[in-house]
């Protein structure tokens, strides 16, 4: 015996839960009335989902609804569906209802939207049978039905544990060290702030994109437009037909609002028109995202034909008095807003990156070395898995060149013997039963061998992601590697297909920042010369800096802030270190560490041409003259990454500023 579980019927079928509904309860339709061979249905039929039968004295319909919200919130269309029973099929006597809900009690008195539905039946003359959750926990459903209970409720595939995802995600965080320093007051705030990334990855989920569309014509418009006849505006006919066309996309027999009387307030027919069709965007499915898609683009090319038309009649002469001619146009505006403005900014907002992320379901995060891309996509994961919204979170740093994209992010959670098609298809179904889409996140694309694996399969990888409806991805990369990526095969297809985001760090709150740190740290507030503000858009430049000030033993002049300093001090910071861990072979004044980056300049440095990668034997041979350890050293403490490729081992500067400040200190 299979109890009904609605999350997994949600998991199952997450293709589209309101038809597979309907089949189920066809299914259990005709064995109740014996149809072993179906009723006959006309495609899209009216009302109710088949014709009615006859059982003796008896006309029966029936209809169902696969629901994510209360019965008391779908009054109005519950009422919709009974008046349209009685005016499609005239001799309709009972209308069995199906349902995933069951009516809310209030303190033990019937809900007033179940009495006002039952009396709406009554006077129709309409017998309504209610089949609510508690049908399907019945002995009909789950017993004598069995083998339909099983085909339903019985999970049958790859399903991962959200559980076992936030605990390996908190993990591999844990395990990157400082380039995650989640104990700084206020840093995901201060790095969110000013361009709004947290809302970029909200973009991927359907709520937000609704909140968006809601949002579009909440601020009031004050003025009225004045029409004499409607039928003597030029365009008219076609401003009224392109309105109706487009309402008429979400149902039949609706009532479009546009009167031929002698006044038309816009602000209230755009008030109707948003309230009918956001009623219509809240019933939508995680699933429908090419519908919803669609809804945009029409969206967008009604205002366009509105804003083309709401311009033409404004080219009209408007008399001082519109009352003495019965073909003339009369517009009154506010000076301060136009309409037309109006239309044109609601456009440019439906065109934003927002929009295009939740259509395209991928974005690659852009930014410099230490300007918080790491950061960010950690903050991102643990606030998403909080709020059990399923994400995974890797490191490209980690991954293996002889495996794919995928078996990389599956090895990184630990999985064995999952192929890619189930794993995929998990983490789909895994979105149905949260009601959210699973985010992918793939840090740092552009480390090690990341960028050998992604340039030749990254087109494929947004492919397999796009095939299923409930994934997104997201990416980050340094800005000065994005070519490492991006090449002549995948160029276009990147630029189309992912929705490319540039992290600016502190960008415009550069001092709110420094004050910040200064005051989670304990450091005091130093003065901060105008011209290199900009220096502290970085987080990590500026967390570095006053660490730095915090922890360096040698007394610092932080009375004005000195970018060099920043470098030189971190530099120092290292020398002392490397010290006390070799004191035994060399000299308190000796300056390993700092020879040491400045040979790696020589070597870096080749007439006119800047090479960012170098080989990682000859480094070491020129530095085992200074120490044997010294390279190793500058691996552990993050100044160089090392990482194999075709050509062999390389090493290069971890953080684009610091190679800059040692060119300049070098030469």
């Amino acid at each position: 015996m299979i109890k009904p579980d609605w999350n997994t019927f949600k998991t199952k079928f997450s293709e589209n839960p309101q038809y597979n509904f309907e089949w189920l309860c066809y299914l259990l339709f005709c064995k109740e009335y014996n149809q072993d061979f179906g009723i006959f249905r006309y495609k899209n039929q009216a009302s109710i989902e088949t014709e009615p039968i006859v059982i003796g004295n008896d006309t029966v319909g029936w209809q169902a609804k696969f629901y994510d919200v209360a019965l008391s919130n779908k009054k109005k269309e519950l009422l919709s569906t009974l008046e349209k029973a009685k005016k499609y099929y005239p001799t309709i006597t009972k209308l069995i209802f199906y349902t995933n809900q069951e009516w809310g009690q209030d303190e033990g008195t019937t809900p007033k939207g179940l009495i006002e539905i039952q009396k709406k039946a009554e006077d129709l003359n309409i017998i309504l049978d209610w089949r609510v959750a508690s049908f399907f926990e019945s002995e009909f459903v789950c017993i004598k039905n069995e083998t339909i209970s099983k085909h339903f409720f019985l999970q049958d595939c790859f399903l991962p544990k959200l559980n076992d995802i936030s605990k390996k995600n908190k993990l591999n965080i844990k395990s990157i060290g400082k380039r995650y320093a989640p104990n700084l007051d206020k840093y995901s705030q201060l790095n969110q702030k000013n361009i709004k990334l947290e809302d970029y990855f909200n973009s991927f989920e359907i709520e937000h994109i609704v909140d968006k569309l809601k949002g579009l014509f909440d601020t009031k418009y004050h003025y009225r437009t004045s029409l004499m006849t409607l039928n003597n505006i030029p365009n008219y006919p076609d401003y009224k037909s392109s309105y109706e066309s487009f309402r008429s996309y979400f149902g039949e027999d609706e009532d479009f609002g546009i009167k031929e009387e002698d006044i038309l307030d816009i602000d209230i027919l755009f008030e109707n028109f948003k309230n009918d069709i956001i009623d219509k965007i809240e019933l939508l499915y995680i699933n429908d995202i090419d519908f919803f898609i669609t809804f945009i683009n029409k969206f967008q090319s009604y205002l366009e034909n509105f804003l083309e038309q709401f311009n033409l009649r404004k080219t009209l002469v408007y008399n001082k008095d519109p009352r003495q001619e019965s073909d003339t146009f009369y517009v009154e505006l506010d000076e301060v807003q136009s309409y037309s403005r109006l239309v044109e900014d609601t456009i440019k907002k439906i065109e934003s990156e927002e929009f295009k992320i939740f259509e395209k379901k991928s974005m690659l995060i852009i930014g410099e070395a230490l300007i918080g891309k790491t950061h960010l996509f950690c903050d991102i994961a643990l606030n998403r898995l909080q709020d059990e919204k399923p994400t995974v979170l890797v490191f490209a740093n980690l991954f293996d060149k002889n495996k794919t994209i995928i078996d990389n992010i599956i090895s990184q959670l630990g999985m064995v013997n999952i192929n890619e098609d189930d794993f995929l298809q998990g983490l789909n179904l895994l979105s149905t039963r949260y009601s959210s889409k699973t985010l992918i996140m793939i840090d740092a694309i552009n480390e090690k061998e990341a960028p050998e694996i992604f340039k030749e399969n990254i087109i494929k990888l947004n492919e397999q992601i796009k095939s299923y409806p409930n994934l997104a991805l997201a990416m980050s990369i340094r800005d000065v590697e994005v070519n490492r990526v991006k090449t002549s095969s995948n160029e276009v297809y990147l630029d189309n297909e992912t929705i490319q985001i540039q992290h600016k760090g502190f960008e415009g709150i550069e001092l709110e920042a420094v004050a910040t740190f200064c005051n989670a740290l304990g450091v005091e507030l130093p003065k901060i010369p105008f011209h290199i503000t900009r220096l502290f858009i970085n987080p990590g430049i500026l967390f570095m800096y006053i660490e730095l000030i915090k922890d360096s033993k040698e007394k610092m002049d932080i009375s004005i802030i000195n970018p060099t300093k920043v470098f030189q001090a971190y530099l120092n910071d290292l020398e002392r270190k490397f010290y006390q861990l070799y004191s035994n072979e060399i000299d308190e004044e000796d300056e390993v560490v700092i020879e040491a980056v400045r040979t790696i300049i020589s070597l870096w440095t080749k007439e006119d041409f800047v090479s960012f990668y170098f080989d990682y034997k000859d480094v070491k041979e020129k530095l085992k003259a200074l120490h044997k350890k010294v390279l190793e050293f500058l691996i552990s403490e993050g100044v160089l990454n090392k990482y194999k490729n075709e050509e062999g081992t390389k090493v290069y500067f971890t953080y684009q500023k610091f190679e800059n400040f040692l060119l300049q200190i070098t030469y």
